[in-house]
């Protein structure tokens, strides 16, 4: 099992079934295969090169494809893109968030913001969630377009890609950039470049719940056991509701690897929470 930071799992595993396969053995590959073969989006967050290195590249999801006689749509996320271009460079590299807003600048506006002649890495995962927000929505276009017109379909996203369209938007006003470093504590401007990122998410989070207590509050968030974690978890409830539709998750996060690899049973378990009409 690859190493992982285990509150990210909470987090990121809310709503998922979670399991481990080493695709450098023989059996996990053949039951890896069998999954691919009903799946409709494959999701790859590996280093540029690396499912191609292991046999999985686009040509097997062409051919799996054609064998199945159904499209597959294929989203790629990295953190420097340019792995479909020739010669783009840094693009075979891995990375991650803190990486790619230092690289791209974000880290420099971070720490002008505070007044500094330095970067400081932003408090949340930005870029994180932002680029995944934008492969789960290419990813939806991406059925969407297999539905009316077939075939496959290639999306591809970055760290930096997404880093770089969010300063294109500009920043706020010096005005509106004064009020909200005259609101916050004083305490998050002496942070520095030598922070880490939970050092500087610490003490925002401290802020913020100053500041904006409602958005922490009871009536804000969800809660459900989790058997994987034998636990209670609670995390923020959907931002919307619409009338008649299910908006929010269907079961609570577990650890990576606490499910069996198989589709069968998945929309049958008894660990369901209830969703609100």
């Amino acid at each position: 099992m690859l190493p992982d930071v285990p509150f990210f799992q909470i987090d990121v595993n809310t709503g998922k079934h979670a399991t481990s396969l080493h695709l450098k053995d023989n059996h996990d590959r053949a039951i890896f295969e069998s999954l691919l073969a009903d799946a409709d989006v494959i999701i790859d967050g590996y280093r540029p090169g690396t499912w191609e290195r292991l046999g999985y590249g686009s040509q097997y999801f062409i051919e799996l494809a054609r064998k199945r006689n159904k499209g597959v749509v294929y989203v790629a996320e990295d953190c420097f893109g340019g792995s479909d271009v020739s010669g783009a460079e840094w693009a075979d590299r891995p990375g991650w968030q803190q990486i790619a807003d230092c690289v791209t600048g974000v880290a420099w506006a971070q720490g002008n913001f505070m007044g500094l002649d330095e970067p400081v890495v932003p408090p949340f995962p930005m870029s994180d969630y932002g680029t995944g927000i934008l492969g789960c929505t290419a990813a939806m276009a991406g059925l969407y377009r297999r539905a009316t017109a077939g075939g496959s379909w290639m999306c591809r996203t970055s760290l930096v890609q997404y880093d770089v369209f969010l300063l294109s938007l500009g920043l706020y006003s010096r005005d509106v950039q004064e009020q909200v470093r005259h609101m916050h504590d004083v305490d998050f401007f002496a942070l520095r470049h030598s922070d880490s990122v939970d050092e500087v998410g610490k003490r925002a989070k401290k802020s913020m719940v100053r500041l904006f207590p409602h958005l922490f509050a009871d009536d804000t968030m969800q809660r459900a056991w989790s058997k994987g974690f034998a636990a209670e978890l609670q995390w923020p409830k959907e931002p919307i509701r619409i009338k008649g539709l299910r908006v929010g998750h269907v079961r609570a996060a577990r650890p990576n690897g606490y499910d069996a690899p198989t589709w069968e049973g998945w929309e049958e378990e008894d660990d369901f929470l209830a969703g609100d009409d």
